[in-house]
């Protein structure tokens, strides 16, 4: 959520593109660069076991270098562990200082994937 609200104040995006992204990024309208480094995001927090070389050099070619692939990455994973840790001991969001249409994305996102089980 956190890179959503920096998308909406730092990147001066209207929140319904900022909710096009959040809710399903391949409907916003995005650069080149924006969609191969989503694309490889989705695919290293999805299906990790499938990322080749290839993957990188996607980013490579549409003009990535290797300290910005190294960025992406490391973005990727640290925020793949967050939200594992957070999951696993239950922490919950406070939604205050975030816009409620970025919110309501991530109450939608939360209820289609967690298990209602866990511990809160």
């Amino acid at each position: 959520m956190d890179h959503g609200e920096f998308l909406r104040r730092e990147g001066q995006t209207d929140i319904k593109e900022v909710v096009k992204v959040a809710r399903n990024w391949r409907t916003a309208t995005l650069d080149e660069q924006e969609y191969a480094m989503l694309e490889f995001c989705e695919k290293l927090t999805l299906r990790q076991s499938e990322m080749t070389a290839e993957d990188v050099q996607r980013l490579r070619a549409v003009g990535f270098d290797d300290d910005q692939i190294l960025a992406i990455v490391l973005a990727a994973a640290y925020r793949n562990f967050i939200t594992r840790v957070s999951d696993a001991l239950g922490v919950q969001l406070d939604p205050l200082p975030y816009d409620p249409d970025l919110v309501a994305v991530f109450d939608e996102y939360h209820d289609r994937i967690h298990d209602p089980r866990r511990v809160r």
